[in-house]
């Protein structure tokens, strides 16, 4: 998979993750450019997007089959 947000600023991609934090798409989008970022803010998104997968698990658990 490429990098799609490359260009895109931190602070468009905190406000996509705020937008698109229950959206798997948007959260795979993010984290595969994330991962490839190493200022302080990406590191901090990048908390904050673990997470919010990590919720989204928790409810998928919950929620059964």
């Amino acid at each position: 998979m490429g990098r799609p947000l490359a260009d895109k600023s931190i602070s468009a991609l905190e406000a996509m993750f705020d937008r698109g934090r229950h959206n798997p798409e948007i959260l795979e989008s993010l984290f595969v450019e994330l991962r490839n970022r190493d200022s302080r803010r990406a590191k901090e998104l990048l908390t904050r997007l673990y997470t919010a997968v990590g919720i989204l698990n928790n409810r998928k658990k919950l929620k059964g089959p």
